[in-house]
């Protein structure tokens, strides 16, 4: 929940510092501020599975490499995983 607020607090900040200063720091406000929330999003999912790893067996494990992978590479910027995503 935490890096959720996070991403919605950067691109808020990002769009204020666009309007009103230079467009620069609040672009480079938001990748730090991104990243600190993908690690954070990445150990949380990380947690939640080690949490209920026994509880959900296989499909579990499926499931979790699924959005881990998925996690992975929505933060490094590729289209098409962000159009799969969309998708489902």
């Amino acid at each position: 929940m935490v890096a959720g607020a996070l991403f919605i607090i950067a691109d808020v900040v990002a769009v204020r510092f666009a309007s009103v200063q230079e467009p620069v720091q609040g672009l480079a406000f938001r990748a730090i501020v991104s990243e600190s929330a993908g690690v954070l999003l990445a150990l949380g999912l990380v947690s939640l599975y080690a949490y209920q790893a026994e509880a959900t067996g296989y499909l579990g494990l499926v499931g979790f490499l699924a959005a881990f992978v998925g996690l992975w590479l929505g933060q490094q910027g590729i289209d098409w995983a962000a159009l799969l995503a969309n998708i489902g």
